[in-house]
């Protein structure tokens, strides 16, 4: 099941959001975004520039009026709180959602050297992975990928080169997804449309970066080094904006239907509070082994006992934002139930400064 939307709280950036990077430094991030998954790790509170950087000049020409860029990084110690069986480095930030026309989310990425680990890699998505752009770097080549409604079906596909400026637009709109998508100085070009099922979402919890995870509960077992991924021009707006449409120059792969295609049912069942185990989660009865195909979506919660996770019977749930230090809630899914829509249920608002929110984000097994 689809996260449902929180109510709109005080937290929430009204469009349009600005998040690009050429006029931030490192130490200004949290004028622009919650940063607790880069510094609530494992061993407790650090700074966040072991896993990131920002080089206010660092494309021209610029994409969405961005010169700057942004590197996150991966390596053995990107673990947050407690999650010894992530590897993960994002920004996050919360943003209204135009329930009335479309909402409009721009970013773009980019490699300069291969990936040394080799797994699936969650880049872009909101919390309810209403969409996600992902790059599996265990496939050869390594491809670049996006889903939607929750789901695991690959929607489109493209393969995924070092020194490559990968541009996206994705457009939300009542009952209707959109992704623009160019390269390098290319302008954003219309190149696929998808339905889903459900209310629009009123607001998104967005996230960026790089985040994989073990199958199995086991400890991601990284190379010496780090993977870095580069982001530019990053906003999040209330309509599509003039600058992108027309149709894209090149076709992509995709293993899925054509464009229009029909809703994608998408899995539903909720889970306890969770704190990523040592050991395998346990699961559903109805639930048997583990594939690449299979999906968990936990929630982010350092924690310094030791930590324990459960997955609960068949059920709609709803997610609040909270300090860094909190507990938050999260829904996993899992392949074998399924769900046609989800239903937006209205949680517990935020109140006070951005930086006091704490993001519950929905992350999938691959």
């Amino acid at each position: 099941m689809l996260q449902p939307s929180r109510v709109q709280a005080a937290g929430d950036q009204k469009l349009p959001w600005d998040g690009r990077f050429q006029d931030l430094k490192v130490g200004s991030l949290n004028d622009k975004y919650l940063t607790h998954i880069l510094t609530d790790r494992q061993n407790g509170k650090v700074k966040p520039d072991q896993w990131v950087t920002i080089t206010p000049t660092g494309r021209s020409k610029a994409f969405n009026k961005d010169t700057g860029v942004a590197t996150l990084a991966v390596d053995s110690e990107a673990i947050f709180g407690g999650q010894t069986n992530f590897r993960r480095s994002e920004l996050v930030q919360n943003v209204a959602g135009n329930t009335a026309g479309t909402t409009f989310f721009r970013v773009s990425l980019m490699k300069e050297k291969p990936y040394a680990n080799k797994y699936s890699w969650q880049v872009v998505f909101p919390e309810s992975h209403l969409f996600e752009i992902r790059i599996d770097a265990k496939k050869d080549p390594v491809e670049l990928l996006w889903y939607t409604g929750g789901g695991m079906e690959t929607r489109w596909s493209t393969e995924f080169k070092t020194k490559t400026w990968y541009n996206f637009g994705i457009a939300v709109s009542t009952g209707k997804l959109a992704l623009y998508f160019s390269e390098d100085d290319d302008p954003l070009a219309l190149t696929k449309t998808e339905s889903y099922n459900g209310a629009v979402p009123t607001n998104y919890e967005f996230h960026f970066g790089q985040l994989t995870l073990s199958n199995d509960g086991s400890v991601v077992k990284m190379v010496d080094g780090q993977d870095v991924l580069s982001f530019n021009g990053v906003s999040v707006e209330d309509s599509v904006p003039s600058d992108a449409g027309g149709a894209a120059k090149t076709t992509n792969s995709s293993s899925s239907s054509s464009s229009g295609s029909a809703p994608s049912k998408t899995p539903e069942v909720a889970v306890d509070e969770y704190a990523v185990a040592k050991t395998a989660p346990t699961t559903d009865a109805s639930v048997t082994g583990e594939t690449d195909e299979e999906e968990s979506q936990v929630d982010e919660k350092p924690t310094d006992a030791v930590p324990t996770a459960s997955f609960a019977s068949l059920a709609s749930d709803g997610s609040t934002d909270k300090n860094p230090a909190d507990e938050s809630a999260d829904d996993g899914k899992l392949e074998s139930d399924t769900s046609d829509e989800y239903t937006p249920v209205a949680a517990p608002t935020t109140t006070g400064a951005l930086t006091a929110t704490k993001s519950g984000c929905k992350v999938r097994r691959g």
